[in-house]
């Protein structure tokens, strides 16, 4: 037994996040349930919480939401050889992946750092629809390094891909159903971020930047 640590552990000075396993008589109502899943107060104030239950409830939400608007649903692997998982993939994303040695070949797989390229391929190589194809996923992802001093390194990625149709009309169906989503689990969306590089591309064909610089700036 170490006393220093089980104090350490037991202190809420220290706020060590804790399990507890709870033996009840009978079986507990529908409110019972709804009271611990929001949280209980006990001496010491309010518990947190279900944090599993609330993501589950939003994550499902989402996944119908895109399932509504006529997205498939797909699971890619979270372990792949390292030339599959990163083909096509920025320099980015190849420092984010943990890289390990297969035991049974030697090569060299990875763990998915992000899931939009494996939807492109399973877009691409495994359905190979003539037309729009729509898709959907939500799965873990682990990156090497946080994003931020408080992100996970696994955290959750959803998201859905529109793919066989080069119209902006493609891309505003994808913001708005983004948009949507949002309002649907009422979360308030002050701004959105677009990260499409054919929207740098017409900037730089506008701004009349050369070749070389083009790709340096896209680099940086």
């Amino acid at each position: 037994d170490d006393g220093r640590l089980q104090s350490r552990i037991a202190d809420p000075r220290f706020k060590m996040a804790k399990t507890y396993l709870v033996q009840v008589e009978g079986e507990p109502d529908e409110a019972a349930l709804e009271a611990l899943r929001t949280g209980v107060r006990l001496k010491d104030g309010m518990t947190l919480p279900a944090e599993a239950e609330r993501i589950e409830r939003l994550r499902r939400s989402v996944l119908d939401h895109f399932r509504g608007h006529g997205f498939e649903f797909v699971m890619p692997p979270m372990l792949e050889y390292l030339e599959s998982l990163l083909t096509g993939a920025g320099q980015d994303l190849k420092l984010r992946t943990f890289k390990v040695a297969d035991q049974l070949s030697g090569r060299t797989m990875g763990v998915r750092a992000d899931i939009t390229t494996q939807a492109a391929r399973i877009d691409a190589h495994l359905l190979n629809h003539r037309g729009v194809t729509r898709l959907c996923y939500c799965d873990s992802v682990l990156h090497t390094l946080p994003a931020t001093i408080s992100a996970s390194r696994e955290p959750l990625q959803i998201g859905a891909e529109l793919y066989g149709h080069a119209g902006i009309a493609a891309d505003l169906a994808v913001i708005r159903l983004m948009a949507s989503a949002f309002m649907r689990i009422g979360v308030p969306v002050s701004r959105i971020d677009l990260g499409h590089v054919g929207i740098f591309r017409a900037l730089a064909e506008a701004a009349g930047l050369p070749q070389e610089s083009e790709e340096a700036v896209l680099n940086l």
